[in-house]
């Protein structure tokens, strides 16, 4: 009961309230619907279920290869062998995770601005919308499978206490890759208006990385230039880099090691998400 002018009356049962994320699916949903009755939404459909299907046995295949890998790491322990095995793994997929989400996954990006009108907390709106990158996208659950592979793998070769820190450097990976491909899907919408010069901009850097094997086949000096350049400047891809970091340490048997790079791991991931909030709400 309400008395006139809409104030509750004292004792009176409080209307139910729904959670935040409740109310955040529930507007994911109808906009989702609203798409798919456009134009092309059908095909739009079947062609997401399709990758869903493909995405999942795909994924458990190459997870079996990834296990494969991470076990022989771990037995191996330190040295290179190790060390490329886990950077191979992580830069490869960080690399393809960021090229497709900035190109084929972009329009399911959270649009920050439609939810505000909603008594809903943008913070939690951009969490809910990181998560649903992660678990809503065919791509990602293929790359989570992949390395959840890796972390069955590298478990099993040497059982312990240890592996709830590998579980937390992947599970880490994650949401920086996650929170990064936020952040840079912003500055471009900035940066660069046009879809289509986005397009071009993500295909200078494959030509780039082209360009640098190239480079790198030339022999040893060249090879070593390059490295060093890359050394240099390979913390801008901070989930790749930190996260090897820590997990070569771990497959080493030297937590303590790992430790540094988990905590700079979490803080850089939740700065960038934090850089993204801020530059969405701009």
């Amino acid at each position: 009961m309400t008395r006139e002018g809409g104030a509750r009356e004292p004792g009176a049962p409080a209307p139910p309230r729904r959670s935040a994320f409740r109310a955040f699916a529930e507007l994911r949903l109808r906009l989702l619907w609203r798409r798919l009755r456009g134009r092309g939404g059908i095909p739009e459909l079947v062609a997401r279920i399709a990758l869903f299907a493909l995405a999942v046995p795909a994924g458990i295949v190459f997870a079996l290869l990834a296990a494969a890998g991470a076990w022989q790491a771990v037995r191996a322990g330190t040295g290179p062998r190790a060390e490329i095995a886990v950077a191979a793994l992580l830069f490869g997929v960080w690399q393809t995770w960021t090229a497709v989400s900035l190109s084929v996954s972009e329009r399911d990006a959270v649009d920050l601005g439609r939810f505000l009108p909603y008594p809903i907390s943008s913070g939690r709106v951009f969490g809910y919308g990181l998560a649903a990158s992660v678990v809503g996208d065919p791509f990602a659950i293929f790359w989570c499978l992949i390395l959840g592979g890796a972390f069955l793998g590298g478990a099993l070769a040497r059982p312990g206490a240890w592996a709830l820190l590998l579980a937390l450097a992947y599970l880490l990976f994650v949401a920086g890759t996650a929170s990064l491909v936020a952040l840079v899907q912003e500055l471009l919408a900035r940066v660069l208006r046009g879809r289509r010069v986005r397009e071009l901009a993500i295909a200078a850097v494959y030509v780039g990385t082209a360009f640098l094997v190239f480079f790198m086949s030339g022999g040893p000096r060249p090879t070593l230039t390059a490295l060093r350049v890359l050394r240099t400047v390979r913390w801008l891809a901070f989930p790749p880099a930190l996260a090897e970091r820590a997990i070569s340490a771990l497959y080493a048997g030297r937590p303590s090691r790992a430790l540094p790079w988990l905590v700079l791991l979490a803080v850089a991931s939740a700065a960038s998400a934090w850089a993204a909030l801020r530059l969405a709400l701009a």
